[in-house]
Order: structure tokens, then sequence, then C-alpha cells
């Protein structure tokens, strides 16, 4: 109360501010895009490898994976764990979008598996 300010000290507060965001956006854009570069990479090669004899597209299936933690998306990750699709079928966030491979969000952390029917859990 009554604390007087000056410029000086303003403008550096708001400069250590700016830098704050810039580097947090700067993490969200790179996070997010690193994902998104490696799992759609993976799904090629998961669609090309039954094509090859390496998967039965009938037997296999993809599985989405949460982190589960204290920043996991509890509205749109969350209810897609343990989800299951095809290989080539998109998977179901939990606001009713569709996604093939992570990230369904900016800074999502999941990623998908497999699961070959006929195995134990």
């Amino acid at each position: 109360v009554g604390q007087e300010v000056d410029a000086a000290s303003v403008a550096r507060r708001t400069e250590r501010y700016a830098a704050a965001q810039l580097k947090s956006r700067a993490e969200t854009i790179a996070r997010t895009e690193t994902i998104s570069a490696s799992a759609a990479g993976q799904q090629q090669l998961w669609e090309a490898a039954p094509d090859q004899g390496l998967l039965d597209r009938d037997e296999t299936r993809r599985v989405w994976i949460v982190t589960d933690d204290d920043v996991l998306d509890e509205e749109v990750c969350e209810p897609m764990d343990g989800q299951e699709v095809a290989l080539d079928e998109p998977f179901t966030t939990g606001i009713g979008g569709q996604v093939m491979t992570p990230p369904a969000h900016p800074r999502c952390r999941c990623s998908i598996g497999l699961v070959f029917k006929g195995e134990d859990a």
C-alpha cells in the first residue's frame, strides 16, 4: 500500500514477464511438434507394416496411453486412457473430437502403443 514503483522497475518486471512467456510458448511449440512428428512417423510405420507381413491388421489394435500425473488433461486425455482402435481408426477424445495420434492438445504428453488380440494383459 502506498509503494511507489519507478519506471525502470516496471520495465524490468515487464521484460522478465515477457521473456518467461516467450520461453513458455517456445517450449509448448517444441514439445507439441516433437510429439506430433514422432507419433505421425510411428503411425506411418504401423500402417505400412501389414503390407509387409509384419503385423496382422485383424489382430493388432492401437491403444491410447496417458501420462497419469498431476498435469494430465482430465477433460481431453484422461477419458481416452486405454481406448483401443484399429490401426487406421481415429481415437475419440474426451470432448468428442477425433485424433489419429497424439498430441490431442498443446503440451499433450500422451502416447500410443500396440495391443494384440489373444495376448494376456
